[in-house]
């Protein structure tokens, strides 16, 4: 991938702010989706030409991702991503098995039948794709994402949404890395299945599953390539 490439267009005028958080997601999106892989380097200059603005709104955005750990930025050096750590995996995951498994159970009962039929159906066509990771991805964020908004809790909503990001920073580093086929499919269907039963215990055991094989999944691939 071309350093100079993976941004789509410009901003148009605004604010110094506005446009600090518009390269600030820009640029995230990319980096939690694979499309900017571990180790690519952020020309700031060249960022402010793709983004045709000034070189501070796009500092100041580089600035924000290294708070978040997606980005290494030494100074007078370029920025890099950062792949995630074998750390950040275990913390990450902890935390959803502690929690997720709840909140699955708690919003079971108000997750709308006919979205639950899509995803059903969805998943079914992802089946017969299990190379499509982009796709992959982005229906395992759909769904874990599904099981806490309906609880409509902005504390909730904004604890996951922090949580559920570097999930699929990771998924996304493991699944472009090894260039596999997804292997969960059948984990999903089982969390899917549980919520149209409106079964709270089943869909807590299906979630806890499901989150203790994916970070097993993530820590195999870790130890296999002496990766820390």
């Amino acid at each position: 991938m071309d350093n100079n490439d993976f941004l789509l267009s410009g901003i148009s005028d605004q604010d110094a702010n506005s446009l600090t958080l518009q390269i600030y997601n820009a640029i995230k999106l990319d980096i939690l989706f694979g499309r900017l892989e571990a180790g690519f380097k952020l020309n700031s200059v060249h960022l402010a030409k793709q983004f045709n603005v000034s070189r501070t709104p796009v500092k100041q955005a580089l600035e924000l991702l290294k708070r978040e750990y997606l980005i290494e930025a030494e100074p007078g050096k370029q920025a890099v991503v950062r792949p995630p750590s074998k750390q950040d995996i275990t913390t990450i995951y902890f935390l959803r098995k502690q929690l997720e498994p709840h909140v699955a159970k708690a919003s079971v009962n108000r997750i709308p039948k006919n979205e639950l039929l899509k995803m059903k159906t969805r998943l079914k066509e992802l089946e017969a794709n299990p190379l499509m990771h982009a796709d992959h991805i982005e229906f395992d964020n759909r769904l874990h994402s599904m099981l806490w908004k309906y609880l409509k809790s902005p504390v909730i909503d904004s604890l996951f949404q922090v949580i559920n990001d570097y999930s699929v920073r990771m998924q996304s580093f493991i699944t472009y890395s090894l260039s596999l086929p997804s292997t969960n499919n059948s984990e999903h269907m089982a969390i899917i299945e549980a919520a149209l039963a409106r079964d709270g215990e089943s869909i807590f055991k299906s979630v806890e599953a499901h989150l203790a094989k994916a970070c097993r999944r993530l820590i195999d691939y870790y130890d296999n390539n002496h990766l820390t």
